[in-house]
């Protein structure tokens, strides 16, 4: 298919013609030569994959596809190096060629702009495949006869037929696999959106909040350049004009928005970072109001700290996550440009450390003296609080019918293409067929979305006696591996485990880190039968043995490359075989499928992410000394005690994280998101060291309440760490009453309306499934409206088990609510209140509001709270 493609663009070239093809892509000389310098350097770095990657060159190309591709190699990172062929570079390079020449917005695009925006095949750090190929062939009679302007939109309303929101793991699929799957994350959105754009010739970059201060998430959209100036939309939520979005209020109050630009960028953009192959772009100021804040670091003795690392940390999912880290100056000093509202400063010079909170809008400089060291027991209490909340440009209500109306027909669209999926009923006559068990075969099925021929394909290929073995491998794999993984990976897998003889009922053990080719959040490829054959001759009697030859063989065989692959995306593990690099996490990954693929189950430790193996306990591998024996992973002990009355129950990564000092800072430990602390294994075995507690109760105005809590833990100690959450002393207070209230309620209950058919009322019910269960615990009455009964029966599984789930079916009774309380419902469904019998509404929430779910439980927390102390 990838060859029709470029058959056809290569038409397509001699139909628009090779005009000016022949004059300079880099047009400044001295930036020219300085490209062609870092080629040369790059070229080096991928000296054994010379041939795949370079071979190219000696093609009769035109200059400017000759620079274009050199560039394209200067700056790439290590994994594409890894992973593709010189000839995949090339079809991108013909193919942003083929827009600029084809399109009338082509030739107004300045050189750099198309250089770093149109021209780069990466968006981020998601999966390639051939999707501007495929994309353009789509897009191209759609919006060759538009303005640019209306083209960027026109794209937007296509990709919103291929894709809309729903949450997925933090592995960032292709573009093409999230039109297979209908579905993406705002990450993979914004991904696919963004190469969309660039496939037609419309510059484009993926922007994004690392986190937001108000609310515990982040968020990306796209950026498009038209007209000669950025602006953003929404990706795959197309909004009737650029600069509108459903983001757009929140990001009035972000602390920091950036993008990425490939190659050695020279734009007017803030440079947060600049470094060799990227620069990391501010963007903070085309949202929000700005100031650049100084920190100084002063030695114990009260003497400037030059060279002290300096990370400004900002509150969100339980823990302080670095917006931007530097080594302070000569004068002891780093900065930064960021939004008004708080952060957690953090600084060591790797003896001592301190921390502080950073109120922006009232510091301009922050004094910091580093006067704690590792092992010093303490807690810390703060109060983080976010930029306030702004109102952003409203929508004409002419435009937003419109949009309404085309984003239906657009919805309409996409559920036609998911209608094509297998149904239940076939897929139970295939296991029937294949004399599997259908209640396992259809779960595997559903969930592979557009995949799923591929999926049973795989099952049908497969011989009678191994199916069962076959099944267990889609039952094994993650569910977004099911969404993309073709067919002869999957055919790899099974049969060199089986070739390997590996054990056709594995044991839970066996199943989960020897049989299951994921490692960590890599694309699954097809290197268990490469690696089995290319180590075959280290292989020991005994997996020691194995393995004290795999270590070995790596440290001579395998070079730690810390610099060129800036993304930390996963390389194949045929990728480092056969460009002989990796930086020390996919060394790390390469050592764990090389043990699975030798027959020895292995793994990433889920906390810590060290590299082991298994022979009758887990052995830590220590790649810093190979010629030193792995050791049994030392234990500590740690309980943590908490109040089990406590609503919603702490989840990790949302209300509280446990990590761990590395000398310079403290890293969270990668336990399960949002697993109640309730379902930890008490104790939790750690390796010992010096850690951290963070917990955090954020307000409904996006203030949190932290607590943290530094503790020591030795080998073999048993240590008990209270688990605290702190909580707003303030009382509630009514926000208003509903004089005649219609509802005869018995206690206070939450009452709302939801249309889980809009963009809203979908992300409410994806961020109520984690919590749901307190709802249920806490005995909460929830009285949720919807337009219909068909609606109501239908989100029943959605929803608490104890809610009543009701129809309002013209709205009346919201309506009815505005109207008796003075509330605004301008921002629309869905909307709360928090009701007491009397009709005092003491909350009230319009329109998506992240978090509003577990708002809702607190807010009927502290009614509880407040009803016991009063009496």
């Amino acid at each position: 298919m990838i060859n029709r493609f470029f058959l056809f663009f290569t038409a397509l070239l001699l139909l628009v013609g090779c005009r000016n093809s022949d004059h300079h892509f880099l047009t400044n000389k001295e930036y020219r030569e300085q490209v062609f310098a870092d080629f040369e350097e790059a070229r080096k770095v991928a000296e054994y994959r010379d041939a795949d990657l370079f071979a190219v060159l000696d093609q009769q190309l035109s200059t400017r596809e000759r620079e274009a591709l050199m560039f394209l190699y200067a700056y790439m990172p290590l994994n594409d190096m890894a992973d593709y062929d010189g000839l995949f570079f090339l079809r991108n390079v013909k193919l942003a060629f083929a827009a600029m020449d084809s399109l009338p917005w082509g030739k107004t695009i300045p050189e750099d702009v198309f250089r770093h925006f149109v021209l780069p095949y990466r968006v981020n750090n998601e999966n390639l495949d051939s999707a501007r190929g495929v994309f353009f062939r789509e897009l191209l009679p759609r919006v060759r006869n538009l303005t640019m302007k209306e083209a960027a939109l026109e794209v937007n309303h296509w990709c919103h037929e291929k894709v809309n929101y729903r949450g997925t793991d933090g592995r960032t699929i292709s573009p093409l696999g999230a039109v297979c799957t209908a579905y993406g994350r705002c990450g993979e959105e914004s991904t696919f959106a963004t190469t969309a754009l660039r496939s037609v010739g419309i510059p484009a970059r993926q922007v994004y909040t690392p986190r937001w201060a108000h609310t515990d998430d982040n968020h990306a959209w796209v950026e498009v350049w038209v007209d000669g100036k950025w602006s953003f939309l929404g990706a795959c939520e197309p909004a009737p004009d650029l600069n509108q979005g459903w983001f757009a209020g929140p990001a009035l109050r972000t602390m920091m928005v950036h993008t990425n630009a490939f190659g050695r960028y020279q734009g007017p953009e803030k440079v947060l970072k600049a470094y060799p192959k990227y620069a990391r772009l501010n963007l903070l100021e085309n949202y929000a109001p700005v100031k650049k804040v100084v920190v100084k670091i002063v030695e114990p003795q009260g003497d400037p700290a030059p060279g002290a690392t300096v990370e400004f940390g900002l509150y969100n999912y339980a823990e302080f996550y670095p917006l931007h880290s530097a080594l302070t100056d000569s004068n002891g000093c780093a900065s930064l440009e960021t939004g008004y509202g708080d952060l957690m400063v953090w600084a060591s010079n790797g003896h001592h450390f301190n921390m502080k909170r950073l109120t922006v809008e009232t510091v301009d400089t922050l004094l910091m003296k580093l006067e704690r060291r590792k092992g010093d027991a303490f807690d810390l209490t703060t109060d983080n609080v976010p930029p306030v909340a702004k109102e952003p440009a409203k929508v004409t209500e002419s435009g937003q019918r419109e949009n309404d109306r085309r984003l239906a027909v657009e919805d309409s669209i996409r559920e036609a293409y998911i209608a094509t999926f297998i149904k239940r009923d076939d897929a139970a006559r295939e296991a029937l067929e294949l004399q599997l068990d259908s209640t396992r075969v259809w779960p595997v099925l559903n969930r592979s979305r557009g995949n799923w021929k591929v999926v049973l394909q795989f099952l049908r290929q497969t011989e009678a006696g191994h199916r069962p073995l076959a099944l267990l491998l889609l039952e094994t794999i993650a569910e977004k591996d099911l969404h993309d993984t073709p067919l002869p990976v999957l055919t790899d897998h099974l049969t060199a485990y089986i070739g390997l003889g590996g054990n056709l009922n594995p044991t839970p053990l066996e199943q989960q880190y020897l049989f299951n080719p994921r490692v960590d959040l890599e694309m699954l490829t097809p290197y268990r039968s490469v690696l089995a054959d290319t180590l075959k001759s280290i292989k020991g009697l005994k997996p020691s043995l194995t393995v004290e030859n795999l270590t070995r063989w790596m440290a001579g065989n395998i070079s730690i490359d810390s610099v060129n692959n800036y993304y930390r995306i996963r390389i194949s593990p045929v990728g480092v075989l056969s460009i002989r690099r990796a930086d020390k996490a996919n060394r790390d990954l390469f050592f764990v499928a090389a043990c699975r693929s030798l027959g020895i189950a292995a793994r990433l430790e889920p906390a810590t992410r060290v590299p082991q193996y298994f022979d009758s306990t887990w052995m830590t591998v220590q790649f810093n000394a190979p010629d030193q024996k792995p050791i049994v992973a030392e234990k500590g002990f740690l309980t943590l005690q908490f109040d089990k009355q406590i609503r919603p129950e702490p989840l990790y990564y949302i209300h509280f994280s446990l990590a761990r000092f590395t000398g310079n800072s403290f890293r969270t430990l990668e336990f399960e998101e949002m697993k109640p602390v309730g379902q930890f294994q008490m104790p939790v075995e750690l390796e010992p060291g010096y850690y951290r507690l963070l917990t955090g109760n954020r307000l409904d105005d996006g203030t949190v309440l932290i607590r943290q809590v530094f503790f020591e833990l030795e080998k073999d100690e048993h240590k008990v760490v209270e688990l605290v959450m702190r909580h707003e002393a303030a009382p509630l207070k009514t926000v208003a009453v509903w004089s005649r209230f219609p509802l005869h309620l018995q206690k206070p209950a939450i009452v709302g309306w939801i249309d889980p058919a809009t963009e809203p009322g979908r992300h409410f019910l994806v961020d109520l499934q984690p919590v749901k269960e307190s709802f249920v615990a806490a005995s909460i009455p929830l009285l949720l409206y919807t337009r219909d009964e068909q609606t109501a029966k239908q989100l029943t599984a959605q929803l608490p088990a104890n809610t009543q789930c009701l129809v309002d079916a013209n709205w009346d009774l919201a309506m009815q609510c505005a109207s008796a309380t003075g509330l605004k419902t301008d921002k629309g469904l869905p909307a709360f209140i928090v009701v007491k019998p009397d009709g005092q509404i003491v909350y009230y929430t319009s329109g998506y509001q992240i978090g509003t779910p577990e708002q809702l439980i607190k807010v009927m927390q502290r009614l509880e709270r407040e009803s016991h102390s009063s009496r």
